[in-house]
């Protein structure tokens, strides 16, 4: 019996993986109702799991020679013990069935988003960009459209345009560095902000010009700009010195905090006095991630000093007389 609903419920899963991934290819906008709905897309990957570790767990029980409902009821958890694998690979499978059917759908729909991007409604232009910034390096072909749309009269269009080149990571960060250094000197302060963070993560700019952007950007309240303006600032690594107290002010946030205490940890050596204070915070998250932090550091410490050792010259006494 339990064969045979274990196939219908596999049957199931797969149509339901096939139709998630066509719903994550029509939910592509980066802000927080995308975030949430890929969110949800994940829980049913792994509720379905679980109901499939269950009915191959019965399976199991199914087949062997138990009489009596006592012993079968009592032979179910070891049987789920021992088929532990089943929701890992299944939540693998499916979840990667719905991945691929996502990039196929959104790789017909990017000479859409193309076309949108220069022809579009306002509103469909923006969308078109944030499309592009959710998809990364898959939207690369995208980047002429998004180069040219930087100097449309729209703010907000060339606000999402030079955040969307700066998440594709172009191959040859040279072919976008004029154009964001331009955007630098945008007339709107969130064109600057975003065009600061993208050349930062780029490594297309020297710090010097593009911090007080960084900084600017971590100060906005904005959360999505400053979840930018933290992955900019990790790029920084030690040139982002400048930025520790502001990192130091997101660690208890909800959803940036662990990033900003990643940040200071590439900071390294002169970010040990917040990370200190950090790991005495009354969030037990905050503590940890900070005293995680701590450590790191004194071990890339550690090996530094070593190592500067090892290389020293090693003086022989002289021979005398």
């Amino acid at each position: 019996m339990f064969v045979d609903v274990l196939y219908a419920w596999l049957v199931v899963r797969l149509g339901v993986s096939l139709g998630l991934g066509a719903r994550a290819a029509n939910r592509l906008r980066h802000d927080e109702t995308s975030r949430r709905a890929f969110a949800w897309v994940g829980r049913l990957h792994v509720i379905g799991a679980g109901i499939t570790w269950l009915l191959e767990a019965l399976v199991r029980v199914e087949e062997r020679p138990i009489a009596g409902l006592l012993p079968k009821v009592l032979a179910l958890p070891i049987m789920l013990l021992w088929t532990c694998w089943v929701p890992v690979t299944d939540a693998f499978a499916f979840g990667a069935v719905t991945a691929l059917v996502a990039v196929l759908l959104v790789r017909r729909r990017l000479a859409r988003y193309r076309d949108e991007l220069m022809l579009g409604e306002p509103e469909q232009r923006v969308r078109a960009a944030q499309a592009c910034e959710f998809l990364g390096r898959l939207a690369e072909p995208a980047l002429p459209e998004l180069v040219e749309v930087t100097s449309d009269p729209d703010p907000e269009l060339r606000y999402r345009a030079v955040r969307a080149i700066g998440a594709m990571r172009p191959r040859d960060p040279a072919t976008v560095a004029d154009t964001l250094r331009r955007a630098l000197r945008d007339s709107d302060p969130r064109v600057r902000m975003a065009a600061g963070c993208s050349l930062t993560t780029l490594g297309a700019a020297e710090p010097v010009a593009v911090l007080p952007e960084v900084a600017a950007a971590l100060r906005s309240g904005d959360e999505d700009l400053q979840a930018v303006a933290v992955k900019a600032a990790e790029a920084l690594g030690l040139n982002a010195v400048p930025l520790v107290e502001l990192l130091a002010g997101l660690a208890g946030h909800w959803k940036l905090g662990q990033h900003a205490i990643q940040a200071l940890r590439t900071i390294g050596e002169p970010a040990i006095p917040v990370l200190t204070k950090l790991s005495e915070d009354a969030d037990p998250t905050v503590q940890q991630a900070a005293i995680g932090a701590l450590g790191h550091i004194e071990i890339m410490l550690s090996e530094e000093q070593a190592a500067t050792l090892k290389d020293a010259p090693t003086g022989e006494p002289d021979d005398e007389g």
